[in-house]
């Protein structure tokens, strides 16, 4: 089997919606939810993903043969956040007084989903797909926010992807939906300097290297190349 990275192109959008239906969290109509650990618990539709696709920084796994989308990764760039309703939802959050104070960064990236088959063959190329998302994010904005689920369950699947590539925490957020009630989240947000410095850890510099010689990434299109030493 062999996996690429590539852009998501519209034909994948149901592709995207069954990925997140495979691991996407339901309610039983009480407190109790169902469903893979690490999953989705908010529901995405068709139409959401087209758009997603049409406007947004969204990119595919593609395992071969036969081609299929294994899975994908979304980040909204700040031109879609200046008026979305995460920008009001943005008030909600409680940051750390620390990040609140220092954080700086006019351009900011939203890491909206990254969702892989739950299959193992499949999910060990999430960091792959990760990694080159955060990098093509980071080459027109200064930092990349993103939330993991913390109750009614913990979001451990995304919570681990994004410790690799290096994100912190900066603060947390509750809210309601009419459809699942009280859920909390914690606010992690990557800087630009941080995650070029990460990159240059020998365990980052291994996984770009494994990557090049299994051809997950087309020429040109490894992080080491999507963000220049001088930015």
């Amino acid at each position: 089997m062999q996996v690429r990275v590539r852009p998501a192109q519209q034909a994948d959008a149901p592709r995207l919606l069954a990925i997140k239906n495979s691991i996407r969290l339901t309610t039983d109509g009480g407190e109790n939810f169902t469903g893979q650990q690490g999953g989705f618990l908010l529901g995405t539709s068709l139409e959401e993903y087209q758009g997603f696709i049409q406007h947004d920084l969204v990119l595919v796994a593609e395992a071969a043969p036969p081609p299929q989308v294994v899975g994908f990764a979304i980040v909204l760039p700040y031109e879609t956040l200046a008026g979305s309703v995460l920008m009001q939802r943005a008030s909600q959050v409680q940051w750390e007084g620390v990040f609140e104070t220092r954080f700086s960064a006019r351009r900011f990236a939203f890491f909206e989903q990254l969702g892989m088959l739950s299959q193992h063959r499949y999910r060990v190329y999430a960091s792959y797909l990760a990694l080159a998302i955060t990098c093509q994010a980071l080459q027109d904005h200064e930092a990349l926010f993103t939330t993991v689920l913390r109750f009614p369950v913990v979001n451990t699947a995304a919570l681990s992807f994004i410790q690799v590539v290096g994100f912190e925490y900066v603060g947390h957020v509750d809210e309601s939906y009419p459809e699942y009630g009280r859920i909390k989240s914690d606010v992690y947000c990557l800087e630009r300097p941080a995650f070029l410095e990460r990159l240059q850890q020998p365990r980052f510099q291994n996984l770009m290297r494994r990557a090049a010689r299994l051809g997950i990434w087309q020429p040109g299109g490894t992080p080491a190349d999507l963000i220049p030493d001088d930015r």
